[in-house]
């Protein structure tokens, strides 16, 4: 074997693994991030775990279709009229402002737990937590 051919397989076999290094890095990254411990139940959150918004964004979740949801930020359970979206979509958002549970959100950290139930069969439900930044 010639060295310009072991020179192009060490040099390969060397892109291959940091190739894989950094698929691992992203892996456990998200991971760490709580995107992968979502319940099958639910799509996706607004903002994601550990993001920062502006204190008039709004917070809350997508579900599966068939499946609605209550939110408690801070605590504070939020009234079903409160919410924003359509719930066929399964769409479960809060924005605060004035004459609603939360006008606005001050500065620092958050903590949202969701609750989210099947309409078919009230008696599944899955929950999740996470905590924003509010800037």
């Amino acid at each position: 074997m010639s060295t310009r051919a072991f020179t192009a397989i060490v040099v390969a076999g060397l892109a291959a693994v940091l190739i894989g290094i950094a698929v691992l890095v992203v892996v456990v990254g998200n991971a760490q991030h709580g995107t992968d411990a979502l319940p099958d139940q639910i799509r996706s959150i607004t903002p994601g775990p550990g993001e920062s918004m502006l204190h008039q964004d709004r917070v809350g979740l997508r579900t599966l279709p068939t499946w609605n949801c209550e939110l408690r930020i801070d605590g504070i359970r939020i009234p079903a009229e409160q919410l924003e979206g359509t719930s066929e979509l399964g769409e479960c958002y809060f924005r605060p402002g004035a004459d609603k549970m939360i006008g606005e959100f001050a500065p620092g950290s958050h903590r949202v737990s969701a609750t989210v139930f099947s309409r078919i069969d009230s008696t599944q439900r899955a929950s999740y937590e996470w905590t924003f930044d509010s800037i």
